[in-house]
């Protein structure tokens, strides 16, 4: 792989957190979220296993949504590659907040 296309890559693998969130816009348009569990299993410093788990929203958008549509269940293991998206807003306080996605652009599920 070129590094040029590493650029703004993420893979992952893991758990689908709930079932597929679908939102249908005009003209057909669709976009779908999901939360995924990535799992890190480690021993720490006394030897003792460590279990680590990380949140991560996925979204998808175009072709992508009609195969999370048929893949997507809470619970199901996942691979999926995309490209971070950050945004941020201001929250009823009026602190600045950062949201980071996963623009999801590949999408299996790991049997």
């Amino acid at each position: 792989m070129e590094m040029e296309k590493l650029r703004n890559s993420v893979y992952l693998m893991g758990n689908a957190g709930t079932d597929l969130i679908v939102v249908n816009f005009s003209e057909g348009r669709k976009m779908a979220r999901v939360s995924l569990a990535v799992n890190e299993f480690y021993k720490n410093s006394a030897g003792e296993a460590i279990s680590h788990t990380q949140w991560f929203n996925l979204v998808f958008w175009g072709k992508t949504v009609a195969i999370a549509e048929a893949l997507v269940k809470k619970g199901k293991m996942l691979c999926v590659a995309g490209r971070l998206n950050t945004q941020s807003y201001v929250d009823k306080k009026g602190n600045q907040r950062f949201t980071t996605e996963i623009f999801v652009n590949n999408l299996q599920e790991d049997e």
